[in-house]
């Protein structure tokens, strides 16, 4: 061995890198002679481009919010493995668990590793001397460890901090930033919540939102279970009737849903024999977290999804056409370079490269659009979609828009590619400038076809949407929100513990607010027709009445309402008079009721409801059972949701059942900031340390009932509106291409003495056979596509024929108007230019 140090490479006997240095050197040349070629053809370019960036880009940005909401794996540790536990009934919608039931379930289950229970709560917290409502969670001790969460800074709750009764707070980054300015030595600080001493122990990142990325304070329940948000006789955590919690499981390693489903059933159904009172008819089950979280979204996204992906392949048919047409210039030369010996794969390949080419340069532009597409979503989302937080172009949505743009480049780019080099080099090498691509007009007319039936299948489901939206609009929700502003009031269980403390705060609070002029038509209210945040509901029994079967629970929606609530909120009296201040649970002969017209028609039907008695299960002090009085109908309104008939209600006085999470509704013109200060004035007067909540504007409460619906209808109405501009632009193609190929027949028509208007005619009936061809695809496939949406729509069938003739004959008018454009061009054919091109 000679001295030194060398390093060479040995190749295997029969390899070689010169086929592969070959294949990348023509690639090389391929893309460098597709560049030179889209240079000389800008406008040509151009306009393909921006074709493909618009169906690019709403494709990516839509796949943006697709991936956030429905793709990504919840940011926990093994998210499979959690699941949301909860009652259901055989006909009803899931039902939270009471504290007790919390109890026998964790202390039973084998299946299910960790259990933890929360409540939605709203705490006070000084913020620069000022009191501010935030929104917080009350949770039980296993809480962080059912989702594998590790703190940021400090610790998280653990088991044995439930013994020690002390009120420990887990932060969220983002109050930890604002508040504390990421100061890590806030573990162990002291902070005055609800004016009580509680100690920060932690801080999570901000990638932990359960349940929703409003929550910034996560507070440990004293006694292990968070305590009811009402006051209840005995000690809630014996009591199965009452209800409130929410429940979030981790399932056991190796345990899989239907078995530990099967689990819970069984200790469902034993507690149900031994407290038949409170769990007859309930039936324990278990929902996947992600599924709980999304699955009211999903079929709206997979519309939308679907809608835009119609969109992307519009636009690739319509490059596709203009490639087709553009190949009609270039038989001569793909003649020549097949005369030169080029084979038919080698000129497809080269074309099929012009393609990709094209088609990544529309997925780069595509990607900058979709950013800003998908900014503009996140905008638009109701402020209930879940998981918004984890929508963003990120890596692999980058990835998405180019692997979109090479499949693109590829569909839209094989089949012109395949008919132009059919040409053979004779017939390419004739005289003559412009002559069609062998079955070029075939393929054109198909792709035309199949354009304008998609855009109609859009435009369709685009207008459903929209006339489904104007139909909601159009609701009538019972009440008049002109002119009123609600603000939410909620006291602290800390320092309001029982019934007779919340109602003297809620009194006082309508005697300071209705004192000063512009207030004085105030009223408080739980729930808050239309809006989000939370409903009640109670079974009951009418007085009198035969018994009814075990399994047949009678229920109405329960509204919690001060005396005026009807007459501020301008809510019709049918029969009968409003609640009063003589209406309270306890010290009044008569327990007044008021119930709405569904109610009365439904239980009452043609008799008068006035002066029956109703069982609630409510008990006042020194009395064996408690019936309410039915003492006026008032008209119905749509509290949970436009979209939902009015079912019944009934109408109870806080002083009969008290909540410490009410709403006040003020009808004034001082606006919504008069009415904000009023209400600050009028809490610290009687209580200088608590704040207030939301304060909105009724109309604002009304637009939000229907975000999720008009989103639907202006994301659709603008992919139906791209749909039918590339829809006109391809027929325009199609008619132009056609023209441009029969020159010479034009010439010798109008040399023979034909008509202009004949051949405008001849010109326009081509064009209109293809076009009602695709209407009539595209009406057939509207019919069997729209199906998907009926869950979606409200006042209009998915084949409501009004809509679906109306935007077939827009795109037949669309179409006519594209036809003629090129067809009045057939007229000007000088014969004499046209016969010596020839």
């Amino acid at each position: 061995m000679s001295g030194g140090t060398h390093s060479s490479f040995l190749i295997p006997s029969g390899l070689s890198l010169f086929p592969f240095v070959i294949s990348m050197r023509t690639l090389l040349q391929d893309l460098k002679y597709a560049f030179r070629l889209f240079r000389r053809a800008p406008l040509f370019t151009a306009i393909a481009i921006a074709t493909l960036a618009l169906g690019i880009g709403a494709t990516t940005g839509v796949f943006s919010v697709v991936d956030g909401v429905l793709l990504r794996p919840l940011p926990y540790s093994h998210p499979d493995r959690l699941v949301a536990v909860h009652w259901t009934r055989d006909v009803g919608a899931q039902q939270s668990f009471s504290a007790a039931d919390f109890l026998d379930f964790s202390r039973q289950s084998r299946s299910v590793a960790a259990m933890a229970a929360l409540r939605d709560d709203v705490f006070t917290l000084g913020v620069n001397g000022v009191p501010t409502q935030i929104d917080g969670v009350l949770v039980s001790p296993a809480f962080f460890d059912v989702f594998g969460t590790h703190p940021l800074v400090g610790r998280l709750f653990n088991a044995s901090d439930a013994t020690r009764g002390a009120h420990l707070v887990v932060l969220s980054e983002g109050l930890w930033r604002q508040q504390f300015g990421a100061d890590p030595q806030v573990v162990g600080r002291a902070i005055q919540i609800d004016q009580q001493a509680a100690t920060i122990v932690g801080v999570v990142s901000a990638s932990f939102t359960w349940p929703q990325a409003a929550v910034k304070l996560w507070a440990l329940a004293p006694r292990g279970v968070p305590a009811p948000p009402m006051q209840v006789d005995g000690d809630y955590l014996t009591q199965h009737g009452v209800r409130y919690l929410d429940v979030v499981g981790r399932l056991r390693e190796g345990v899989a849903l239907p078995a530990a489903e099967g689990e819970l059933a069984a200790i469902g159904h034993r507690l149900a024999q031994d407290y038949p009172d409170d769990e007859n008819g309930l039936r324990a089950s278990l929902t996947p977290l992600r599924e709980q979280l999304v699955g009211n979204v999903r079929p709206v996204l997979l519309v939308l999804m679907g809608a835009v992906s119609i969109l992307l392949l519009i636009a690739c048919i319509n490059v596709a056409n203009l490639l087709l047409a553009r190949g009609a210039g270039r038989v001569r030369e793909i003649g020549i370079r097949a005369a030169l010996g080029a084979s038919r794969w080698r000129l497809v390949r080269q074309l099929v490269t012009e393609s990709v080419l094209l088609s990544m340069a529309g997925g780069a532009a595509g990607l900058l659009l979709a950013a800003w597409i998908t900014d503009g979503l996140v905008r638009l989302a109701p402020s209930g979609l879940p998981r918004l937080d984890a929508v963003h172009v990120d890596l692999g949505v980058a990835a998405f828009a180019v692997l979109a743009a090479i499949a693109t480049g590829m569909l839209f780019g094989s089949v012109p590619a395949w008919q132009v080099s059919k040409t053979g080099p004779a017939e390419a090498l004739q005289a003559g400038n412009t002559r069609s691509v062998a079955g070029g007009h075939r393929i054109s007319n198909a792709m035309v076809v199949a354009q304008v039936a998609l855009s109609l299948m859009l435009l369709i489901a685009a207008g459903l949407m929209a006339r489904s939206l104007y139909s909601l609009m159009e609701q009538d929700p019972g009440f008049d929100p002109a002119r009123v502003v609600s603000a939410d009031v909620i006291l602290p269980s800390s320092r309001y513990q029982t019934n007779e403390q919340q109602v003297a705060f809620y009194e006082r609070f309508l005697d300071r607010l209705q004192a000063q002029g512009p207030m004085k038509n105030a009223a408080i209210v739980f729930p808050l027709p239309l809006a989000s945040g939370g409903s009640a509901h109670a079974s009951f029994t009418i007085a009198g009445r035969p018994p009814l079967p075990a399994d047949v629970h009678p229920s109405a929606g329960m509204n919690i309402v001060s005396p005026g609530y009807f007459r501020v909120m301008h809510i019709p009296l049918l029969q009968g008079r409003a609640l009063t201040d003589e209406d309270r649970l306890d010290g009044s002969p008569t327990h007044g009721l008021v119930i709405n017209r569904t109610m009365s028609r439904q239980y009452w039907p043609n008799q008068n409801p006035l002066g029956a008695k109703v069982d609630l299960g409510f008990t006042a002090t020194g009395e064996d059972k408690t019936y309410f009085t039915v003492v006026g109908v008032v008209a119905d309104t749509r509290t949970g949701s436009l979209q939902s008939a009015p079912g019944p209600e009934i109408y109870l006085s806080y002083r009969e059942f008290m909540l410490p999470f009410m709403t006040a509704v003020v009808r004034t013109d001082a606006g919504t900031a008069g009415v904000a200060t009023a209400l600050r004035s009028a809490i610290a007067g009687i209580d200088p340390d608590l704040g207030i909540g939301r304060v909105r504007p009724m109309p604002d409460v009304l637009s939000r009932a229907v975000s999720q619906p008009r989103l639907r209808a202006l994301v659709l109405g603008a992919f139906a509106v791209l749909a039918l501009v590339l829809a006109s632009i391809g027929i325009y193609g199609l008619v132009s291409y056609s023209v441009a190929t029969r020159t010479r027949e034009f010439g010798i028509r109008l040399a023979l003495g034909a008509e202009r208007g004949s051949v405008i005619s001849l010109v326009l009936g081509g064009g209109l056979r293809v076009l009602l061809l695709g209407v009539a695809i595209g009406l057939a496939g509207a019919w069997a596509a729209t199906r998907v949406m009926s869950g979606l729509l409200y006042g209009v069938t998915a084949t409501d024929p009004l809509t679906y003739a109306a935007l077939a004959a827009l795109l037949v008018a669309v179409g006519v108007l594209a036809s003629y454009i090129p067809a009045r061009r057939a007229t000007r054919v000088d014969p004499l230019t046209a016969l010596r091109s020839e």
